[in-house]
């Protein structure tokens, strides 16, 4: 039996992670998050994507294996201004402040602009054969966090109950 090629193993993993984050996300997380109530259900999640910042390694050559700046510079600024957007909304929203709401939207959407433009450049960056130690950010953490978005706007969109007093 031959060995799977770089890409087959990196696309294989990168799915199987969407497909167990979302079952989770969907079976056990927002279960637990539409009991804290409309803002409260928003702060897990954004405080999970506030770790994005780690995407600051991709600029760090010694942990990549020849990745491109073309990829690694825009990626890691990208996740660190959204991990820093995902962080003041969670602030924000803890403190009370109405305008958390607004925050988590611009998160979600920056967010998930950050992954598109990322996925665009990702084919010419070669990833799984240049994204070396950092190869689980992006095969699990990267999914991890896609589906933290997803989440992030359906309780935008359909908001938690009002938590009972």
């Amino acid at each position: 039996m031959e060995p799977m090629a770089p890409a087959t193993i990196f696309n294989l993993q990168t799915v199987l992670s969407l497909v167990v984050f979302f079952a989770m996300a969907k079976w056990v997380v927002l279960p637990w998050l539409l009991t804290l109530g409309p803002e409260g259900a928003l702060v897990p999640p954004l405080l999970y994507s506030a770790l994005r910042f780690t995407g600051t390694s991709f600029m760090v050559p010694m942990l990549t294996s020849g990745l491109s700046p073309n990829f690694g510079t825009p990626a890691g600024y990208g996740d660190l201004t959204v991990s820093l957007i995902a962080l003041v909304a969670a602030i924000v929203l803890i403190m009370g402040i109405p305008a958390g709401k607004y925050l988590a939207w611009v998160y979600a959407i920056a967010g998930a602009a950050d992954f598109a433009y990322a996925g665009s450049l990702s084919g010419a960056a070669d990833i799984p054969n240049h994204i070396g130690g950092l190869w689980n950010e992006m095969a699990i953490a990267g999914p991890s966090w896609m589906i933290t978005i997803l989440f992030i706007f359906r309780l935008l969109i359909w908001p938690a109950p009002a938590r009972r007093a």
